[in-house]
């Protein structure tokens, strides 16, 4: 998916845990890479009230997507992080 805010400021793209090592080997802003795991729901853009806003964050309201960024992005072994309720 090839995407760069240097050319328009509407580039959104998937959010996700992503190799930053392969990110731009070309030298040409765009980004290149495919997600070592997915945040569903979630999307990422130029700036970041437009990715909140191109977001549907059903990932708060799924324990294995909270179960995966809490492996991904350990916080305290102490904090435990439940989904939201949809009611």
């Amino acid at each position: 998916m090839n995407c760069s805010c240097s050319f328009t400021t509407s580039c959104y793209l998937p959010a996700g845990f992503y190799n930053l090592f392969a990110y731009d080997t070309a030298r040409n802003g765009l980004w290149h890479n495919q997600p070592i795991a997915n945040v569903t729901g979630f999307r990422t853009g130029c700036y970041a009230i437009e990715g909140v806003l191109q977001s549907t964050l059903e990932c708060l309201f799924n324990s294995q997507c909270l179960a995966t960024i809490q492996i991904l992005f350990p916080i305290s072994p102490n904090v435990n992080i439940y989904p939201l309720n949809r009611n």
